[in-house]
């Protein structure tokens, strides 16, 4: 169940606890099934919210690892996201680039989260959006 498998279920029969246990487990694998069945639904519908927004958004982990990157971003620089970090300094503009690196070691050295806006170049060089 843990994996969302939620199709496992209990022979009910034999004594009267067994038979309620069994109809407690079969009632609650199917609530589960439900509840992930409407939890997927909704994450992926964040998903296609968050992937078609006009913006460059993406998510890391407490170490600095991406973890989430939406669809404008990635297609953005698929080169700069494959090295991580490595080349934030092409990917930002240079008026925002050395607020923005303080402001990400500061929350890699915390662990505190951190939420920035920064402007982002295009790939000719170009500030996105000018």
């Amino acid at each position: 169940m843990a994996r969302g498998e939620f199709q496992h279920q209990v022979l009910v029969g034999g004594k009267m606890n067994s038979l309620h246990l069994g109809q407690v487990f079969n009632d609650t694998a199917r609530r589960l099934r439900d509840l992930y069945s409407t939890l997927q639904s909704s994450e992926d519908r964040l998903r296609l919210v968050i992937d078609t927004i006009p913006a460059y958004a993406w998510s890391a982990r407490p170490d600095g690892s991406v973890d989430f990157i939406n669809q404008r971003s990635w297609n953005l620089r698929v080169d700069l996201w494959r090295t991580c970090w490595a080349g934030i300094g092409l990917l930002l503009h240079s008026n925002d680039l050395t607020r923005y690196v303080g402001e990400w070691q500061a929350a890699i050295a915390t662990g505190e989260p951190m939420e920035s806006e920064a402007r982002v170049r295009r790939m000719t060089g170009n500030i996105a959006g000018c």
